[in-house]
């Protein structure tokens, strides 16, 4: 091979070093690094106020704020009420009949964009 091959093909590579694989490939993606700090900030977010959630539901409450032992008293609670299991219904069959509707809609709306000469379909395509 010629010389210019060659020094193209090294200089796709990424150079060599004692960093680890995962910098390596963060150093060559900046997509990865823009993923992993997205990643990083939405731990931050949702995680405290989730831990402080199961932490609050497995804990007795005092009456003076403060946290008692820890039971599973608040989920039996919840549990043996006849309510929950309607509500759960209830949110089953709006999901599942919602689904359904977009599903009908979405099929309706790509046939009239594919096979008609409907105005306007350009703006179906978003990309």
């Amino acid at each position: 091979m010629s010389d210019d091959i060659m020094k193209a093909r090294t200089l796709d590579k990424p150079p060599a070093g004692n960093f680890p694989d995962i910098l390596k490939s963060l150093r060559t993606r900046p997509t990865s690094i823009i993923s992993a700090v997205m990643v990083a900030v939405m731990a931050v977010l949702m995680l405290p106020p989730l831990l402080i959630l199961l932490r609050n539901s497995l804990t007795v409450g005092n009456p003076d704020g403060s946290r008692g032992s820890f039971t599973f008293e608040n989920y039996s609670r919840i549990l043996s009420q006849p309510d929950l299991y309607v509500s759960a219904w209830n949110t089953v069959q709006f999901a599942g009949l919602s689904t359904v509707m977009v599903l009908i809609i979405g099929a309706f709306l790509a046939w009239l964009v594919e096979r008609t000469n409907a105005p306007f379909k350009g703006l179906a395509y978003l990309t």
